[in-house]
């Protein structure tokens, strides 16, 4: 066992992925925008400047004290690259904005895709010099999370979402060309991400969720390209997979804790508890939430948002597999008080062994004291 002073956010985390008891909860925002928002930056000001994004990301670890930083990209990068087109608001982040793959399917020459150089592509060139900037600007041992998208969702953006689709209903072969195609091209992505200084690899997939596809197609369309990029990530480097169950899950997380991630940060899983996910998913992987965003972390009081985060402490942290986070990423508009007072829960009431004190709701200044 390390002595206190040795710990570091990078051995903490890991020690949480390895089902081990670090010196106390992790806590990780996998979010860059809010940060930007904090510093006084726009999304499309760094986007032209990657300087300024490494410089809010840095100010605001050392500002707020969490436990990783999330760098530049993401989904729809390797879309763009095969043909589709990311656009950058200036306010808000990246989005796709038309599809690549719009011919009939027949005319769609996907074993071309294969041959794009990747590297070329102005916005993954551009992801990859922030993450280099980012990673020899962060002091040593804090871990650097790089967003790469997931196959079925870069899928969707390649193609078009109501055309892919209609795809699974009607072709389903060539939608299985498809994902075979981002899977690997997003496993390349995933290899330069890491020669660039990432050591956390974030896959997102709203695409999945209960809302968008069917238990079964899942089981069948979506889960085996996740199971492949995971594995091919586990043996060729030494990064960490980050997976973020966005939306509902309810029906099939048993099947996406399949996929072999590090770290599944949850959404919503039904009417499962937090301390019910650590139990029944936490014996291979780390938990990672699940915090309201869009109502406590947004419009909630710093006392409310210790309170519950020293419940989900409570909850989810005996045995060290919990990693204290919100349910998505953190608005934008999230208040800083509210951040501050999520990372004093995890420093105040996360320290391993933790306390078996009850929670008093109408205890107040839990993290002020």
């Amino acid at each position: 066992m390390k002595n206190r002073e040795e710990w570091t956010s990078r051995s903490r985390l890991n020690a949480a992925c390895g089902l081990e008891v670090p010196d106390r909860v992790p806590v990780l925002t996998y979010s860059n925008h809010f940060q930007l928002r904090w510093a006084g930056y726009s999304y499309g000001e760094v986007m032209r400047e990657g300087e300024k994004f490494v410089e809010a990301q840095v100010e605001a670890l050392d500002h707020f004290g969490y436990d990783g930083v999330t760098s530049i990209g993401g989904p729809g990068m390797v879309a763009d690259a095969l043909g589709a087109k990311l656009l950058v608001p200036e306010e808000e982040s990246p989005s796709m904005t038309e599809p690549g793959l719009t011919e009939k399917r027949e005319e769609i020459d996907v074993e071309g895709l294969y041959n794009r150089d990747l590297r070329r592509n102005e916005f993954i060139r551009f992801s990859l010099e922030v993450t280099g900037k980012l990673k020899e600007a962060l002091p040593p041992g804090v871990p650097l999370i790089a967003a790469i998208s997931s196959p079925f969702r870069e899928a969707a953006l390649l193609r078009g979402f109501e055309r892919l689709f209609i795809d699974i209903a009607e072709e389903p072969e060539f939608v299985r060309e498809l994902i075979k195609l981002t899977t690997g091209r997003l496993y390349e992505f995933a290899k330069l991400a890491v020669g660039a200084g990432a050591d956390v690899l974030g896959l997102t997939d709203p695409f999945a969720s209960r809302s968008m596809i069917s238990r079964s197609r899942f089981e069948n369309t979506v889960l085996p390209s996740e199971k492949e990029l995971v594995g091919r990530i586990h043996e060729t480097t030494e990064a960490k997979v980050l997976f973020h169950t966005c939306g509902q899950w309810g029906d099939r997380f048993d099947l996406a804790s399949q996929a072999g991630a590090d770290i599944y940060h949850i959404d919503r899983i039904g009417d499962m508890g937090l301390g019910e996910a650590v139990e029944r998913y936490g014996d291979s992987s780390a938990i990672m939430g699940r915090l309201s965003t869009t109502g406590l972390l947004l419009n909630g009081e710093p006392e409310e948002v210790c309170r519950a985060a020293r419940k989900s402490i409570a909850a989810a942290a005996e045995g060290g597999n919990y990693v204290l986070g919100g349910n998505c990423s953190l608005a934008p508009d999230t208040p800083p008080e509210n951040l501050e007072a999520a990372v004093a829960a995890a420093k105040r009431y996360g320290t391993y062994p933790l306390e078996a004190s009850e929670i008093d709701d109408t205890e107040k200044g839990l993290c002020s004291k």
